[in-house]
């Protein structure tokens, strides 16, 4: 590099000519309204980027270690999302992709080099996931799963698999959202990943549930005649991404609560109860209450079926005497039941979660109640759904 009076933008180099200006191919925070990184009033460095940054900053795109998830459309999501690892050690970088780039996907590259198999008339088929959570998630899912299939002991203790799994995997991301047109204002989003977070997802991976595959993706929203209402499920399984993501358990417990349209879970529960379970019952020392809880959630739904409201009640609820209050709503239903009915309806689940969260001590009813709403709305769900099957087939 030939040094001259200029000074680089970018690395601070002096050198003499340059190749061109700065471009977003080269720095994707480069715009055309002569801003750089949000700072103003920079338009005479706009021509101060040295040969070996220009040349940096192309090359770089040809990385195949870059996640990404474009969208082509409808109007309102023409943009495309970047994922990558914010590492200082390149050779831990190194180490990072030479792990995740077996799981990426080739075939698809237009699109995403993240993808699901879908199951159709023709046999499973690939493709792209729902968004740039879900693209997130899945690719975490794809990235520890490489990590721990590579792991030759497979008797290993869950400790030693974590600290296998943190010696390779990054905990710090970088998202940049990436809009088309003719002025592309670059948005850039930082993932911290919690350490609770990455060993929850090594867990779940240990006893065989893909958080993105086996829980995520099974969520869906129906809408008539319970067919799947696909834009309003991508949007369910973008938040229920996001908030694993952020490792928010109550944001994530309400997207179950029953809207408009129902919220459905087609999994199997048992990788339901896992997460429920990891995520928040052991660190509460309450993992052997998880079946009262599951019991727990059936009754209520019985009782709140057609009085949803108290199951809002409970969920708003600030303190546990407004939780108490809704939850004695629920169980006045008992007594609203004839005899048949009250034979389907077993209370002492509920009775001994009640006395739980009596128990319970500082905010942890909090986190006790979201479990109960969660097995509570999924209950319900699958009893609509069930109700509604049997209508349609009666009218048949």
């Amino acid at each position: 590099l030939e040094s001259g009076d200029r000074i680089c933008v970018l690395c601070g180099r002096t050198f003499k000519k340059k190749v061109d200006k700065l471009k977003q191919a080269v720095y994707p925070f480069a715009t055309k309204i002569r801003s750089l990184s949000g700072i103003r009033k920079m338009k005479s460095n706009y021509d101060n980027i040295c040969p070996l940054c220009y040349l940096t900053g192309t090359v770089e795109w040809l990385d195949e270690g870059i996640v990404y998830r474009c969208f082509v459309g409808p109007a309102g999501r023409t943009y495309s999302v970047v994922l990558l690892p914010f590492e200082m050690d390149l050779k831990r970088i190194n180490e990072a992709k030479r792990h995740y780039l077996e799981k990426l996907d080739g075939m698809n590259q237009h699109i995403s080099n993240v993808s699901r198999i879908v199951k159709t008339k023709e046999g499973d088929k690939s493709m792209p996931t729902e968004g740039e959570n879900t693209t997130t998630l899945k690719f975490f899912e794809d990235f520890i799963s490489q990590i721990t299939g590579e792991i030759k002991d497979k008797q290993i203790d869950f400790n030693r698999l974590r600290d296998a799994v943190e010696r390779t995997f990054c905990k710090q991301w970088s998202m940049l959202i990436i809009p088309s047109g003719k002025v592309k204002n670059v948005k850039y989003r930082s993932l911290i990943l919690e350490d609770e977070t990455i060993a929850l997802f090594v867990e779940l991976e240990k006893d065989g549930t893909g958080v993105y595959t086996d829980i995520v993706e099974n969520l869906a929203v129906m809408g008539k005649e319970r067919r799947i209402s696909y834009d309003n499920t991508n949007d369910l399984r973008e938040n229920a991404a996001k908030f694993i993501i952020e490792n928010n358990f109550r944001r994530f417990s309400r997207i179950f609560l029953p809207k408009k349209k129902e919220i459905s879970f087609f999994g199997s529960i048992d990788h339901l109860d896992r997460l429920i379970c990891y995520w928040r019952l052991r660190k509460m020392g309450l993992e052997q209450e998880l079946e009262n809880l599951k019991k727990a959630g059936k009754t209520l739904a019985q009782l709140v079926e057609s009085h949803v409201s108290i199951l809002y009640a409970m969920d708003k609820a600030k303190n546990k005497t407004e939780f108490f209050d809704a939850f004695k709503q629920a169980s006045k239903r008992l007594i609203g039941l004839d005899a048949k009915e009250r034979m389907d309806v077993y209370p002492v689940p509920i009775e001994d979660v009640a006395d739980l969260i009596i128990k319970s001590e500082k905010d942890q009813w909090k986190e006790i109640r979201d479990a109960l709403i969660i097995y509570a709305s999924v209950n319900l769900a699958k009893m609509r759904y069930l109700e509604g099957k049997a209508k349609e087939g009666g009218t048949k």
